[in-house]
Order: C-alpha cells, then structure tokens, then sequence
C-alpha cells in the first residue's frame, strides 16, 4: 500500500516494526464513525440503561468445556442478582447454538437470542450495563459507548482497551470471570468514561482530507 491510515499510535508503532516508514496515518477506525451514525439517525443514543449483562462468545478456542465453564459462571451470577437479567445473542455456529440452548434453556433470567443485525445489537450494548466478550470489535464499540467490558480472553488484539477503565481481560480459572462481575454489580463500578482511543466518529473525513492534501 501506498498509503497506510492507523487507528491508533500502536498501530503505527507497528507497522514501523514491519519496515513500514512513509505515509502512516493516525486517524482512528472507521468502526467509530459508524456507530457515531448509527446512534444519531436512529436516535438511540440515550435509551435507557438496565441491569442487564450483554454476552457475545464465538471463537473456536471457547467450544465445549470452555464454554460450559461461561454458561456455568452466568448461572451463578443468576443465582445471586434475581433483578439482573443476561442477554446473549447466539453466534449461528451450529455447535454453539445446541451446546447454549440445552445448558441454558430453563433459566429465567437468562435470555438466549438469534444473532442480530447491527442497528439492533448496538441498542442492546447501550441499554446494557456490562459486556462480557470475546470480541475483538465490541472492545472498540464498547469504549465509545462508554460501557465496561470484561474480554474473556488470555489476550487482545486491542491492548489499547486495557489502558483505559473499559476493558479487562478475564482468564477462565478460578471462578474469575463470576468474580469480576460480582465486583462490578456490588460497587457499581461498571459505569466508565466515553473513551476516544479509537477514533472520535470523524475518520473517515481525516482519511479524505489527507487524500486531497497527498493529491492522491
């Protein structure tokens, strides 16, 4: 490429490391600009908050016993906090799906769902007051929207997230991941700044005016 535009100053930092020197742009991500869109045309931006937890899991390492260990980690929570309700949309992996469904299926306050299109799942991460994720794009998402998100992974991809408030990483040992959201929920530490690590919506119109400045 000619032209190499970075979300983050790590992300530059990391293109240097592969001999890449010239024409690298901090700019954000354009995932920002459209939630900023998204939020404002369909003016859900200030729908209210619940005390709900918001669930998304889909990677393979996750399959069987890791995933029997989330579900059973979910019920304890359920079992302690009857007025918090869990919503989790489930990925159409076939696998996922029969595994979820038969674990889950007679917990009330355990909501499984179909997968949803974008509009709807950006209001469930608003109206939700914590994230529990092994997504890489949600991290992002998530610290625009201001939400907390617990990254049920050894590692992310987006280390930036772990240098805000948002984020944190969550190894399956230990009944850690039911620790850490009981933290949240008994000190109500779940409520965390708008963060604009990622881009402040305007990516997209750094990316063009860098263009037409470079005559490209």
């Amino acid at each position: 490429a000619d032209f190499h535009f970075a979300p983050t100053a790590l992300s530059k930092k990391n293109l240097t490391k592969e001999n890449i020197k010239k024409n690298i742009f901090i700019v954000g991500n354009t995932v920002i600009d459209s939630v900023k869109l998204i939020t404002k045309k369909f003016n859900i931006e200030n729908l209210e908050k619940k005390n709900q937890i918001l669930v998304t899991i889909h990677r393979r390492e996750h399959l069987l016993s890791k995933l029997n260990y989330i579900c059973n980690e979910l019920l304890n929570i359920k079992k302690k906090y009857k007025n918090w309700n869990v919503i989790w949309p489930i990925h159409p992996n076939p696998k996922i799906k029969k595994f979820i469904n038969k674990k889950l299926r007679n917990s009330k306050n355990i909501k499984i769902i179909n997968h949803l299109d974008y509009l709807s799942f950006l209001k469930l991460v608003i109206t939700s007051k914590i994230i529990c994720s092994d997504s890489g794009g949600i991290q992002e998402e998530a610290t625009f929207l201001k939400k907390k998100i617990l990254i049920i992974r050894n590692v992310t991809e987006r280390p930036e997230v772990l240098k805000t408030k948002n984020g944190e990483l969550v190894v399956l040992k230990r009944k850690l991941l039911s620790k850490k959201i009981n933290s949240l929920i008994k000190k109500g530490n779940w409520n965390v700044k708008k963060n604009y690590i990622f881009g402040n919506g305007k990516t997209s119109e750094k990316i063009i005016a860098i263009l037409k400045k470079l005559k490209f």
